[in-house]
């Protein structure tokens, strides 16, 4: 159930910051702003990243990027869980946490938009798929990968 943590008044306008541990997808997030919230703090996904790293299955990745990383997946993107590190994608030194923007200049916003999009490309006969992925600092840059 959410709560408001907090409430700005100035003049006629009211700013409401929303805690909560429901919201974790963008269509979560955008109902919160849509209804008016002005800032959301989704406490539980950030202790989720928590037990993650503690778990290892969020490897090489400090607390504060992944969290910084899960905003922005949450606002557009996939965050990389993992990477084979035999695998291409290891080879062009994508590393959990980083977020995947696009995939083939089409924007993906869960991992289902992924899978659907590199089933196509193999469909259609592409030997390779690019990404757009984006690092904790925001920095994008295109990977291409080989399909198998």
């Amino acid at each position: 159930m959410p709560w408001i943590t907090g409430a700005s008044f100035t003049g006629e306008t009211i700013t409401v910051v929303l805690e909560s541990g429901a919201p974790r997808e963008v269509h979560h997030f955008s109902l919160l702003i849509g209804y008016g919230a002005g800032a959301i703090n989704p406490y539980l996904a950030f202790e989720t990243i928590d037990d993650m790293i503690r778990q290892g299955l969020l490897r090489d990745i400090k607390h504060k990027d992944a969290c910084k990383n899960f905003v922005k997946a949450a606002v557009k993107g996939v965050v990389i869980t993992s990477v084979d590190s035999a695998s291409d994608a290891a080879e062009k030194r994508l590393s959990a946490g980083e977020v995947i923007v696009e995939v083939a200049q089409e924007a993906v916003t869960n991992a289902a938009d992924v899978k659907k999009r590199v089933e196509q490309l193999k469909k259609d006969g592409k030997k390779s798929i690019l990404l757009l992925v984006s690092n904790a600092d925001g920095e994008l840059r295109f990977v291409a990968l080989s399909v198998q």
